[in-house]
């Protein structure tokens, strides 16, 4: 899991780096950005699991970085944290479904509880993600099943249009059949096949 901190001051997202640092939290790497136009230039090259960020810095505020860092990877989440009460950046969080909005000076254990919080949504967001995959997998499978079997034309059509692939009279395909079989207890190799060599 990665961390990005954004916050235009350097000895607060230092600090904050140290104190999560000494948190009980599975992440590989923390990462630091200086103002909004670095920290959208880092998420988009380390792909970051959650964004820490500040809500007023110059160039560009945390909650634009946000915006332009959700259209390219709307999984990750975000924390906003902000030394000021003010209403419309309260609202833009809700807006972009932020994980929370603490604010400054910030609480250790506050902290502690938004970040174990995002990293619950981010391991939701991917149990997710690989239960789709799989999902798909197997339906691609039974494609593959219907394509091969005579007069099942139009279950997969309609199979093909779930999964959102463009079949029609052009389309050409072919199916490799695996059989593999598992050897039985008693089963002894010759010698020949002993340590890969013939004697």
């Amino acid at each position: 899991m990665k961390l990005l901190i954004v916050d235009d001051e350097k000895l607060t997202r230092e600090g904050i780096r140290d104190s999560i640092a000494r948190l009980s939290l599975p992440f590989d790497s923390i990462l630091l950005a200086d103002d909004g136009v670095h920290g959208l230039e880092t998420a988009v090259s380390e792909q970051p699991d959650i964004v820490l960020t500040d809500v007023r810095m110059p160039r560009m505020t945390g909650v634009e970085m946000a915006e332009a860092i959700l259209e390219k990877n709307p999984d990750t989440a975000i924390i906003f944290m902000s030394a000021y009460s003010d209403k419309e950046y309260l609202k833009a969080a809700i807006k972009l479904k932020a994980v929370r909005y603490v604010e400054k000076p910030l609480s250790l254990s506050e902290l502690d509880d938004a970040l174990a919080e995002a990293l619950l949504n981010c391991q939701v967001r991917s149990h997710t993600r690989s239960a789709v995959m799989i999902q798909e997998k197997e339906q691609k499978g039974h494609l593959a099943h219907l394509l091969s079997l005579p007069g099942s034309e139009a279950a997969a059509l309609e199979l093909s249009s779930q999964l959102e692939l463009t079949i029609g009279p052009a389309t050409s395909f072919f199916t490799i059949i695996v059989d593999s079989m598992t050897r039985s207890p008693s089963f002894r190799r010759p010698r020949w096949m002993r340590r890969g060599r013939i004697s």
